[in-house]
């Protein structure tokens, strides 16, 4: 009996190991990790342009009229996520640096020194046409029993930096606001909704660092984790092809391929009488690009922004080498 019990925990700590994110000291924001219905988790922060609103707009505005909280700086992945310090007008204009620029000798000294020493104090940003509907967004995705979600945990209105002369600099964020602190957010039946419109992002299913994975069951990337589900016909998925719904059966190399590779049928004395649909080999390593549909919306009530996520299509790279062009092969569809 003794030794029944030390083996069956011995697997159980195994299977705990594998879960455990690796290097990644727990926040508020993604401790939820640590549930055991969670298999895959990582952090895809990325700028958007919401299609229906300009929510950058709308949330400078909102922050002028003081209607919504916001804080000047958060590190996601360190325990400053876990003390948000909010600010004022004066907090967020004052933490840009000084942008005007000094006119220097053949000496080194600063020849405009009093305007410098003057102007320096006043910050030079811009809501131009390059950053005016732009935000970015700290988000995380993961898969929680079959399905791939997505949580936003604040986003960042993007302001472009330029110094006196003119000189591009670069996009910052202007304040961090609708901090999410709820993973599995739903909105109350009375709250006032924006609908920001629907978005496709593209990636690589190896383009996350390993301080990007906090979660991963033995270093299975996201298809990798959510396969499973689908051999199990716990997942739908289609063929774009074909808008047919495949079965686990049928999900092999040979939709890969632009035309079904043909080889030849044999009879009992091995004649050959025609040809069939090769078969064999599992699509799965050939597939290695993500197109990832959101509907988005914002929660004027609570200051929220959050997203459901209705499919994914993959790419697959073809088998001839020759060929290494990735397409678009299959859509995975999540039910709510």
């Amino acid at each position: 009996m003794k030794k029944i019990i030390i083996l069956l925990l011995f697997f159980n700590f195994k299977h705990s190991l594998a879960q455990l994110p690796t290097n990644h000291i727990p926040t508020q924001f993604d401790k939820f990790i640590e549930r055991p219905e969670i298999d895959w988790a990582v952090y895809k922060s990325d700028t958007i342009r919401f299609p229906k609103i300009n929510l950058n707009e709308y949330l400078r505005t909102q922050f002028q009229k003081e209607k919504i909280k916001v804080a000047a700086n958060i590190v996601s992945i360190s325990l400053r996520a876990n003390e948000i310090i909010y600010a004022d007008k004066k907090m967020i204009n004052d933490k840009y640096f000084p942008l005007l620029d000094p006119i220097i000798d053949s000496f080194g000294n600063i020849r405009n020194r009093e305007a410098f020493e003057k102007e320096s104090r006043t910050p030079v940003n811009r809501f131009d046409s390059s950053v005016n509907d732009l935000l970015y967004l700290t988000e995380i995705l993961y898969i929680e029993k079959n399905k791939l979600k997505s949580y936003i945990a604040w986003v960042s209105p993007q302001t472009a930096i330029y110094t006196s002369s003119d000189l591009f600099l670069g996009t910052c964020d202007y304040f961090l606001t609708a901090f999410n602190f709820d993973d599995n957010f739903e909105p109350a039946k009375n709250d006032n909704i924006i609908d920001l419109g629907k978005t496709q992002r593209q990636f690589f299913t190896d383009s996350f660092t390993s301080n990007d994975r906090i979660k991963e069951l033995y270093g299975r990337n996201l298809i990798e984790t959510l396969w499973p589900y689908v051999l199990n016909n716990k997942l739908e998925i289609f063929s774009l092809k074909t808008n047919k719904k495949l079965t686990p059966t049928e999900m092999d190399i040979n939709l890969a391929y632009e035309t079904p590779v043909m080889v030849p049928l044999f009879d009992s004395l091995g004649n050959e009488i025609g040809n069939k649909p090769m078969t064999g080999g599992s699509i799965l390593e050939y597939i290695s690009k993500i197109e990832m549909t959101q509907e988005c919306y914002y929660d004027v009530s609570k200051n929220i922004v959050y997203n459901k996520i209705p499919e994914i299509i993959l790419f697959s790279r073809s088998p001839w080498y020759e060929n290494p062009d990735l397409k678009p092969i299959l859509k995975i569809v999540f039910k709510n």
